[in-house]
């Protein structure tokens, strides 16, 4: 169910999704969200196999004394399999905290280091909104949602990257508006209303 202000439809309001917390703490608002999910554990399974697989054929091509150029050439496979590892720590690990406090927005994410942390001042703020990200094509698309910053000199900067679901971005931008007495005004290019 959607409200009218003067022919502006409002977005009804959005609950606390799964996954986040939001605590009040005398001026300040924090809002955190664990970078958890279940897809965690198909993960932690393809990581194990390949870098299973990818230290056996190391192991292998050095017992067998294979050429050092060979054992570069390996090298991508190695690297690939660190990312992946470093990933999953970062899913089984990290949260991304929101904080509102003495006149400054704080997006940090961590204990490990992952994503870029973000600090603004809320008088720089005129309008926050959510974006979808569509990555990939037909059956093979994922869809993944931004949230947004409108600043009071006419630019826009990206505050969350896709990492979020739409009932998570929509909860933050309502709770962080709500906090600075920012009246929810339609933006081009946010998710429809």
């Amino acid at each position: 169910m959607t409200a009218a202000l003067g022919g502006l439809r409002l977005r009804p309001e959005v609950g606390l999704p799964p996954g986040m917390t939001i605590k009040q703490e005398g001026r300040e608002l924090v809002i955190e969200r664990k970078w958890y999910s279940h897809s965690l554990w198909i993960l932690i399974g393809f990581t194990a196999f390949w870098n299973t697989f990818t230290l056996a054929f190391f192991i292998k091509m050095v017992m067998d004394g294979e050429h050092w150029i060979q054992l570069i050439m390996v090298a991508p496979f190695v690297l690939i399999g660190l990312a992946l590892f470093y990933g999953v720590m970062c899913m089984g690990f990290n949260k991304s905290t929101i904080r509102l406090a003495q006149g400054q927005l704080k997006i940090q994410h961590g204990p490990l280091p992952a994503r870029r942390n973000t600090t603004l001042s809320c008088n720089d703020l005129s309008q926050l909104y959510c974006k979808q990200s569509v990555t990939g094509s037909g059956s093979d698309s994922s869809t993944s949602y931004e949230l947004w910053a409108g600043l009071k000199n006419g630019k826009a900067i990206q505050l969350i990257g896709s990492a979020l679901e739409v009932e998570q971005v929509l909860f933050v931008e309502q709770q962080i508006e709500k906090a600075l007495g920012i009246l929810d005004a339609p933006v081009a290019g946010e998710i429809p209303r």
